[in-house]
């Protein structure tokens, strides 16, 4: 019996053998989408957009090593626009993200966002100059360094 998952799920796969699980990471109603997932110390972080607004939105939730939510869901981004396309990536103890935002210009402006795991945001900026656009934004830690890699060009 299949089961259809309306928001983010994670498939877990037991190491040797085969066996695997799954289980619903979001509680949106109305799906969520191009979710990205790091390890952590003890456990992993995911982030994912959905709809559940009134605009694409993206979020971010703490699991334990087993793949069981261990916190509530987190909104980190609610930009005046839409935001699109997080991924995610440990940094110490605190949570970085990229994304993109669709702004009323119609320009696609990539982000950076560092978040401490309790959801406060320490702090964002854009990634590309006014005037350009992109999107597509990565994002990987290395030891307390960020490196951030997206598609742009110019207007």
């Amino acid at each position: 019996m299949s089961r259809a998952f309306v928001g983010v799920a994670l498939l877990l796969v037991a190491a040797g053998t085969g066996a695997s699980a799954s289980r619903q990471i979001s509680e949106s109603p109305r799906g969520a989408y191009e979710a990205s997932l790091t390890p952590r110390p003890n456990g992993f972080a995911v982030a994912w957009y959905d709809t559940r607004g009134d605009r694409p939105e993206v979020y971010f939730r703490l699991l334990d090593r087993l793949g069981n939510p261990a916190g509530p869901e987190r909104r980190i981004v609610s930009a005046a626009g839409a935001a699109y396309e997080p991924d995610i990536a440990a940094l110490g103890s605190n949570i970085a993200v990229v994304w993109y935002e669709r702004t009323e210009a119609g320009t696609n402006r990539p982000m950076l966002g560092l978040w401490a795991a309790d959801g406060r945001e320490l702090w964002t900026r854009p990634l590309t100059a006014d005037g350009h656009t992109g999107r597509n934004p990565v994002v990987r830690s290395a030891g307390n360094r960020l490196f951030c890699a997206w598609l742009e060009y110019d207007g």
